[in-house]
């Protein structure tokens, strides 16, 4: 009995005086295990203009930490707050490529370069904003990580800007052939404006809509580039012309295009590619083999087939 008083005695010292307390253990997991950043290059724009906001998130613990990734409407949301205190609602959902989870090594970041448009369309009124990321690190977990908040003025259009504007609604409004028609117009009358990406990115989708592929190609060219477009409008054209070439039936093109960008559904996508490029050599070799193999030699003086069924008596 006195032994095992004893052992017991021993193992509540164990837990009390030893390398970890009940207290240090409950500190420990109050730390924060990850850190998420907010930045923009921008802090004056227009009044519908697009900008980039660049999301850090980071492991500030010591151990891996597995999270899902940076996706808008998925896992991010943004909080955007006008200066007599309205929050703004993001006006659309995107389509938001799947995504696998992801495993951060202490200290290590994870980034995603978003804009403003992927929730606000049309982009903010004239005012002052404070804008701040929240994310949800897995589907598990409750709770939300704020980053820091980022003010943000926006200036009033002129005269000008305002009619591209108009114009540019009014395409966000129309459909189909009348979308790809009102596209052509605006990049007609209003040349280096600042929704020339989005126009361009608009026509690019209503053209592979309506299997108007080689419109697609034209659209994200050379032009679109020169039209400053922000990132995540860069990486949308290239997702554009990467389907298109998939649609067309041009899959080494779309795999040297997918190749080329260094994002995580692209190299998904890559995969694909590789994986339906092999099997359509493999097919072409084998039905090649076929082509040339010789036809069976028939027997000669063989005569005609037996009918079914007749057997020797």
């Amino acid at each position: 009995m006195l032994k095992r008083i004893s052992c017991v005695a021993a193992l509540v010292l164990m837990v009390v005086g030893g390398a970890v307390s009940a207290d240090e253990t409950a500190s420990k997991l109050a730390e924060p295990q990850l850190g998420v950043k907010l930045s923009t290059a921008k802090n004056v724009v227009t009044a519908g203009e697009n900008f980039d906001l660049h999301v850090t998130l980071k492991n500030l613990s010591d151990r891996e930490v597995t999270v899902s990734p940076l996706q808008p409407f998925a896992r991010l949301r943004i909080i955007v707050e006008s200066e007599e205190g309205k929050l703004l609602r993001p006006q659309r959902m995107v389509i938001v490529l799947a995504e696998p989870d992801v495993t951060l090594r202490p200290a290590q970041q994870l980034q995603r370069e978003l804009d403003i448009c992927i929730w606000f369309p049309r982009g903010l009124y004239a005012g002052s904003f404070k804008i701040h990321i929240s994310y949800q690190p897995d589907r598990n977990r409750v709770g939300m990580i704020e980053s820091n908040v980022v003010e943000v003025e926006v200036k009033a259009r002129t005269a000008e800007q305002e009619n591209e504007y108009q114009d540019f609604a009014a395409i966000l409004r129309a459909s189909g052939d009348e979308a790809i028609e009102k596209c052509n117009q605006f990049l007609k009358q209003h040349k280096g404006s600042m929704f020339e990406p989005r126009v361009r990115l608009a026509l690019a989708a209503w053209c592979s809509t309506l299997k108007q592929f080689e419109k697609v190609h034209e659209s994200l060219g050379t032009e679109f580039a020169q039209a400053s477009p922000t990132k995540r409008e860069q990486i949308s054209g290239l997702y554009f012309r990467i389907r298109v070439f998939c649609k067309s039936g041009k899959l080494q093109e779309a795999l040297t295009l997918a190749e080329s960008i260094d994002e995580v559904w692209a190299k998904y996508k890559a995969e694909s590619l590789r994986g339906k490029l092999k099997a359509k050599q493999e097919q072409g070799e084998s039905k090649a083999t076929e082509d040339v193999l010789p036809d069976k030699p028939q027997e000669k003086n063989a005569g005609p087939p037996e009918p079914a069924g007749k057997t020797d008596k």
